[in-house]
């Protein structure tokens, strides 16, 4: 049986979000997968041709590079969890300063100049 409903919607991004546990419709069936992830260091995105962003915590500047490439940054945002966004910055950037952003978790997002858009979680932590 398919979940539906915005609290089965939440549930679903929550646990995708936080423990890389996704789940996608398939005619009318909900099935699970896990995101490929590397953990340590450096987190990706899951996709062949992903994001990588590092050091993943981070207390200052966060590093961001294509997998592919044959892409370019265009955009950089930085958001929230719950949809602000906090810092955004255009151009072929490789780093974005985040020391001004309190501790928490955040989204990543980078637009290349062909229109593909990536998406990362990192974590800001406290600076010492």
């Amino acid at each position: 049986e398919a979940n539906t409903g915005r609290s089965s919607t939440m549930a679903k991004g929550v646990l995708c979000f936080f423990f890389d546990i996704c789940y996608e419709e398939e005619e009318g069936e909900t099935r699970g997968h896990l995101v490929e992830t590397f953990h340590g260091t450096s987190l990706q995105d899951g996709t062949s041709n992903g994001l990588l962003v590092y050091p993943n915590p981070t207390d200052g500047t966060l590093y961001v590079s294509l997998v592919n490439p044959e892409e370019t940054i265009q955009h950089t945002a930085i958001a929230s969890l719950a949809g602000s966004v906090l810092i955004t910055q255009n151009g072929p950037k490789d780093q974005v300063d985040v020391s001004a952003l309190p501790a928490g978790l955040y989204i990543l997002t980078v637009t290349t100049l062909s229109g593909n858009t990536y998406n990362a979680k990192f974590v800001k932590k406290e600076q010492k």
